[in-house]
């Protein structure tokens, strides 16, 4: 599965500036994205939900459920090795 970021630089080339700043902001909350919805990161890049979705699709997306799947699953691994360490460090 290719990460997030590798997604969005194949990518770059072809989008308009609006989703720029959408794929901007994305990069630069990667670690919160499993938490932020549709609407709050169109209000935070101000720009339509529309336009967010058009870039999901741009990425290679179905539209934003898909992409909100794709990171959480690519979230899910770093959860579990914070847990692993967290646990490691508490019973050393």
């Amino acid at each position: 599965m290719k990460e997030l970021y590798q997604l969005i630089n194949e990518n770059r080339p072809t989008l308009s500036r609006s989703e720029l700043d959408i794929a901007d902001y994305v990069m630069a909350n990667s670690k919160k994205m499993t938490k932020l919805r549709l609407k709050l990161i169109s209000e935070n890049c101000y720009v339509s939900t529309t336009s967010v979705i058009r870039f999901c699709k741009k990425i290679g997306f179905d539209g934003y459920k898909s992409f909100y799947v794709y990171v959480q699953m690519q979230q899910k691994p770093l959860e579990v090795e914070t847990e692993v360490t967290a646990e490691k460090s508490t019973t050393e």
